[in-house]
């Protein structure tokens, strides 16, 4: 079972409970649970357990291995739709380097970034709302503080989608002249774009575009935490 196989992973690795947590930015109570069984994770954990542990799905949860999946009872056979968790659900994300940090606060320099390889995450496809394998998701560390309210912490590593179209209000990463963030992003019918943080908003003209080569990255997907609802503006 899944609670046992997170336990013995864990052990194997070397690491403790509080080091398991602080890994995948949860709390030591977190996994404590996950593993006497008393809650079990959402799929996005699961893949960041496998990704920290360096094991497959499969041998974390091995309820869900080939020879487990089994039709429901009663089903007519092979073509019954069956819940069972695919690892092509499951796409490999690279995480850029630290230097290309996705700031809550004034950004850093695209041309500042000299690694993109920093290693891989595994995400749930199901959470793309597009998936486009000429533009594929990305992961970037996050900096600051000026996007709590959207659930984004200091340290949180986000996942960029860049072949989704955003949403009002849905958290992208923008270039602005350069600099690398994370806004909550509005279009206006005068063209013009709103960028909101926690603390305060810029409006963006055409011009103003223009001039400082803006452009959406991507469409944040998800964090430890999940994706952030829409807000009005």
């Amino acid at each position: 079972m899944f609670k046992s196989k997170l336990r013995e992973c864990r052990k194997r690795k070397g690491f403790s409970q509080a080091q398991l947590a602080s890994r995948i930015g949860v709390t030591r109570q977190a996994i404590s649970r996950w593993e006497s069984g008393a809650d079990v994770p959402g799929l996005f954990r699961v893949a960041a357990l496998a990704s920290v542990l360096d094991v497959s799905l499969e041998e974390l949860m091995p309820e869900f291995s080939d020879e487990n999946k089994k039709a429901p009872a009663g089903s007519p056979g092979e073509g019954e739709k069956r819940t069972i968790i695919s690892m092509d659900d499951w796409i490999k994300v690279p995480i850029v380097s630290r230097e290309w940090t996705a700031c809550c606060g004034p950004g850093i320099s695209a041309a500042d970034i000299t690694n993109w390889d920093e290693g891989v995450v595994l995400i749930d496809r199901t959470k793309l709302y597009r998936f486009d394998d000429r533009r594929m998701p990305f992961a970037i560390h996050c900096e600051g503080d000026c996007m709590e309210s959207a659930g984004i912490k200091d340290g949180d590593l986000a996942i960029i989608n860049p072949a989704e179209e955003p949403q009002q209000g849905a958290v992208v990463l923008v270039s602005v002249a350069g600099s690398l963030s994370l806004k909550r992003f509005y279009s206006t019918p005068s063209g013009d774009v709103i960028l909101r943080s926690d603390l305060g908003q810029t409006r963006l003209t055409v011009s103003d575009m223009e001039r400082d080569e803006f452009m959406v990255c991507g469409v944040l997907v998800g964090t430890y935490q999940g994706r952030p609802k829409p807000l009005p503006l």
